[in-house]
């Protein structure tokens, strides 16, 4: 029986140890993610004013403003961030990344993928209203309908929540290395 505590004692202070040096460095790693995500949401010079302790929304200039939707996926919760600007039925999306995910390599970690032919662009210049109403076709993907109907319902809610802020905009201009 004491063997058994001193092996317990002995494996807790090995978890809480690795805990403790390996913290910091999965944090940091999320904050770079999240920073890399906003950067190519949003672009290097609107970003320019934000600290680290800025909360979200985050009002950027030229009306653009980020949001963050979160839902479960096939793996666990998919993080998306959202660059929105104001449309006349409620906000339109600019841009959409994702800033983690835990989707099956090779199957639903296309949500992932960077460029313009990339499955996430198909949401670009979407309402609230076009979701809702299913009047904008956001095409399956075979083998993870999961992952697609997830971030369907992330994007979605979060769009349906905002349309009724008014605020969520901010009027500001960009510095000229912004546009």
């Amino acid at each position: 029986m004491l063997t058994v505590m001193a092996l317990t004692l002995v494996c807790a202070g090995v978890l809480w140890a690795t805990q403790q040096v390996t913290g910091p460095r999965i944090e940091a790693q999320r904050a770079a993610a999240l920073r890399s995500s906003l950067l190519n949401l949003a672009g290097a010079a609107r970003l320019q004013a934000l600290t680290a302790d800025s909360d979200w929304p985050l009002k950027l200039c030229d009306q653009m403003t980020l949001v963050q939707a979160q839902s479960r996926g096939y793996g666990g919760t998919i993080t998306l961030a959202l660059g929105l600007v104001p449309g006349a039925s409620g906000p339109v999306i600019e841009n959409l990344q994702t800033v983690s995910h835990q989707e099956t390599p090779g199957i639903g970690d296309f949500i992932a993928e960077t460029g313009e032919t990339r499955w996430l662009a198909r949401f670009r210049g979407l309402t609230a209203l076009d979701l809702v109403e299913r009047t904008a076709t956001v095409d399956a993907v075979s083998g993870a309908t999961v992952t697609v109907n997830a971030v369907r319902q992330a994007v979605t809610e979060r769009l349906v929540m905002l349309a009724e802020q008014p605020d969520l905009f901010n009027a500001a201009a960009c510095p000229k290395s912004a546009r």
